[in-house]
């Protein structure tokens, strides 16, 4: 009894695997990377291929009495992703908020090369702002990537932090991690699956920083 048990087990275990309806996500980054004031941002390779997929930036400004900041999720290069957006009411691009389990697919909406998390700006009247971060609380934005010439569905979890003078800040990354079956929607947040890992293909944790 015992070794038929076990032979149900691993036959279950190898039909997990091998199924080609078994979504794999991975999280090939956790820690905390704060982004400071830099306009050319900091970019990610989300597959950890070496080629970088998304680039992440903080840009604050204070020129005579205009004092303004962008918190920015982009493409790495052209065409290297998508960010899940939509149109703000002052005509601008924002990195759309997903919830944690939320799925993130080709349903999820619009996809951009440029967009802002969070924006604000002011120059003597009232000020403009817009981006669904503002609450400085974390939260997941969705992409697409690619790896060859397939299309990869991806998390990242970031946060912005006014602390500072006007137009100082920063954008901080906890964690991102993607979808290894191409063309499959992934839940933000999701980790690599616990049967997965026994199997001894645990997900990357690359590095922890913090810099200010």
């Amino acid at each position: 009894m015992k070794k038929l048990l076990m032979i149900c087990v691993v036959i279950g275990l190898i039909l997990v695997v091998s199924s080609p309806l078994a979504a794999i996500p991975v999280q090939t980054f956790t820690g905390e990377w704060a982004i400071s004031d830099n306009e050319n941002g900091t970019s990610f390779s989300i597959d950890g291929d070496g080629t970088f997929d998304i680039n992440l930036a903080w840009f604050g400004y204070s020129v005579n009495s205009i004092f303004a900041w962008d918190a920015i999720v982009r493409q790495a290069s052209a065409g290297s992703a998508g960010i899940v957006s939509s149109e703000d009411e002052n005509g601008c691009i924002v990195s759309k908020r997903f919830a944690s389990d939320e799925l993130i697919g080709p349903a999820s909406g619009n996809l951009n090369g440029y967009t802002k998390a969070g924006y604000w700006m002011e120059w003597g009247g009232p000020p403009i702002e817009g981006g669904e971060f503002l609450d400085e609380t974390r939260g997941y934005v969705g992409f697409s990537f690619h790896i060859g010439p397939d299309t990869h569905w991806g998390w990242a979890e970031i946060s912005i932090d006014l602390s500072g003078d006007p137009g100082e800040g920063w954008l901080i990354l906890y964690g991102y991690g993607y979808e290894t079956e191409p063309d499959t929607p992934i839940a933000a947040g999701a980790p690599e699956p616990a049967m997965i890992a026994l199997l001894g293909l645990g997900s990357l944790v690359l590095l922890r920083r913090k810099r200010k």
